[in-house]
């Protein structure tokens, strides 16, 4: 948590281990210890390292962060910065060696009404707007957009943001209670973070608490015909991606029916574009077919995609896709 005053600081552990259920083994666990000193009171680093251990197959990993978040006086503009990434020593049978780092700079409004004593209105909802530019080694790349969400008096403050490292462990943790029958292990969230940050998004907490989200979404770049694994590292994104994939998009049970999934949805054209593509696919699930459909997604005609996307996803997956228009 936060440090309150000028010059204070805190310190948290955060221990997290994932379980394969089909192997019925320990995956791996990974241990965090971040820290925030605030230096003025328009000033705030946030720095952590942590340890994540892969047991299947064996591999460790030292993972790193370092950050900082600089507002104007009246609050309204803040700026934020960082750098991350995990390192690994090079194994004969894995030539990667290390990952490389990377960046993240985010550029923050917050809308800011004065409130006359005669004036009773409350300030709406959705007024928010948040602008982030994440790039690999220096690449300037276009960034996605995160909206505030107005879903009613109980998640007025809930907004989608992009996705860091600290939000790692309780996205976890919502993946594991959503999705029992498509378990996934923390180290491949984690993986997917790092390869495509700009696809990752989080929905706050109630209270936009440290450590809660409400819902995530990850997604990033693929091949047309393919279809990614559940459970299963990546490894890299693909030379020449032709189609945007969305990995899972997942609400906790209390913003359900709000129009938080409509208002992620609606960020990943724009992320598709970025990468000069114009086409989205995915594999729906727990019979979220119709929701898809809502967003433009049909379903593919091409019985041996559904076949693939089946046997990956379990029986009732159904691979949909989206052209975009322009």
């Amino acid at each position: 948590m936060p440090g309150g005053a000028v010059g204070e600081w805190s310190v948290a552990l955060a221990l997290t281990a994932a379980d394969d259920a089909t192997a019925r083994e320990l995956a791996g666990f990974n241990l965090v210890v971040p820290r925030t000193p605030r230096i003025s009171e328009n000033i705030r680093l946030n720095i952590d390292a942590g340890y994540l251990r892969a047991l299947n197959p064996g591999r460790d990993y030292f993972s790193y962060g370092v950050g900082i978040d600089i507002r104007t006086p009246d609050n309204v503009w803040t700026v934020t910065g960082e750098v991350f990434g995990v390192m690994a020593a090079t194994r004969e049978d894995d030539k990667r060696g290390e990952l490389q780092p990377r960046w993240q700079l985010g550029l923050r409004w917050r809308h800011r009404r004065v409130q006359h004593r005669s004036d009773l209105r409350q300030e709406p909802a959705g007024r928010n707007r948040e602008l982030d530019y994440a790039g690999d080694h220096g690449a300037v790349q276009r960034g996605a957009v995160g909206v505030q969400t107005g879903l009613g008096s109980t998640a007025a403050a809930r907004r989608w943001r992009a996705m860091d490292r600290r939000d790692l462990a309780a996205v976890h943790a919502l993946s594991m209670a959503v999705h029992p029958d498509h378990p996934e292990r923390a180290e491949v969230l984690a993986e997917k973070l790092l390869l495509f940050p700009r696809g990752c998004f989080v929905l706050d907490g109630a209270g936009a608490v440290p450590g809660t989200v409400a819902g995530y979404c990850f997604s990033h770049p693929w091949t047309r015909g393919g279809t990614p694994a559940l459970d299963t590292l990546l490894g890299a994104m693909p030379q020449n991606a032709t189609t945007f994939f969305v990995h899972d998009l997942t609400l906790d049970a209390e913003v359900r029916g709000t129009g938080a999934g409509r208002a992620v949805v609606a960020l990943l054209p724009e992320a598709a574009r970025s990468l000069g593509l114009a086409h989205l696919s995915l594999v729906a699930v727990n019979n979220r077919e119709p929701f898809w459909q809502a967003a433009g997604f049909v379903r593919v005609g091409d019985e041996t995609m559904q076949a693939a996307a089946r046997a990956k996803y379990g029986e009732g997956a159904v691979r949909m896709e989206r052209v975009l228009e322009g």
